[in-house]
């Protein structure tokens, strides 16, 4: 079987973490797998499964991505997760709809569309972000009366995208906690913390955590929408005894695989499960 895994241009051979992955799959017989730039020029249908991993720059290219996803379907290769997964994951929007049909707790939430938007949310710190986006790029952490400031700012340089205003949750600064799943099989679960004097998670440390009883019941009101993909990773924060989701993660997390020596055995029993069923 050949797999490809997308990866993006400043990965070309992976990620460190998705090398582990490669060398495992790469080490079973019924393999042969292949690092892909998602945005290069390649044919879909020499692959019999497509594995979307780390195409880190794709929100800066959304409209290409968007039409690769449209190429992969048309060429009815299987793809994990699925296409239609992704492009219901590729909007934070999905957040509402995770609160209200799972009974999800996220942070108090409001959607900016336009230079005339009314602020709702009392809260006096916000974070402000684009409802597309990665990588804690043109996220602001910022008072509540500079948050449409801001927006009008971004909307007048040209950024005519549609922001999320969110209610800051203290608990980041002792860390996000990060839990993966393949499928229906818990793997395991880090804490990311911050650098110093610094709200974004990315650049900070990664250690290991052991997931409270709380937290697992809220991790299985994902099930619903996670125990069928073949990877899931959900980001959480601490506030006030609840644990807030603040990221659902379906096709471009890293997923610590050096946590867990397991983990990478867990992925391949979720491999052949779908493969076997696709």
């Amino acid at each position: 079987m050949h797999i490809g895994l997308l990866t993006s241009n400043d990965h070309p051979k992976l990620t460190p973490d998705d090398q582990i992955l490669y060398q495992y799959l790469e080490s079973q017989e019924s393999f042969t797998v292949t690092p892909i730039i998602w945005n290069s020029e390649f044919n879909p249908k020499k692959y019999d499964v497509l594995i979307i991993r780390s195409v880190w720059d794709y929100q800066s290219k959304v409209d290409d991505f968007l039409l690769l996803l449209e190429k992969i379907e048309k060429a009815k290769i299987c793809c994990l997760n699925s296409v239609d997964t992704i492009r219901g994951n590729i909007d934070k929007m999905y957040l509402f709809d995770l609160e209200n049909e799972n009974n999800i707790a996220i942070p108090a939430t409001q959607i900016i569309s336009g230079p005339k938007a009314r602020l709702n949310i009392q809260s006096q710190e916000m974070v402000l972000k684009p409802t597309l986006s990665a990588s804690g790029k043109n996220t602001f952490h910022i008072t509540r009366e500079k948050v449409l400031e801001k927006f009008i700012e971004l909307h007048s340089a040209g950024d005519r995208r549609v922001y999320l205003a969110q209610e800051f949750i203290p608990g980041i600064f002792k860390g996000e906690i990060s839990i993966i799943k393949f499928g229906p099989y818990f793997s395991h679960s880090v804490v990311k913390k911050p650098l110093a004097n610094e709200f974004k998670i990315h650049g900070g440390s990664v250690d290991h955590f052991d997931v409270p009883k709380e937290l697992h019941n809220e991790v299985e009101k994902l099930s619903e929408v996670t125990d069928s993909l073949l990877y899931s990773r959900s980001d959480w924060v601490l506030h006030q005894d609840r644990y807030y989701l603040m990221e659902l993660e379906l096709f471009e997390p890293e997923l610590f695989f050096r946590f867990n020596p397991k983990a990478k055995e867990l992925f391949l029993k979720r491999l052949n499960e779908l493969v076997q069923t696709a």
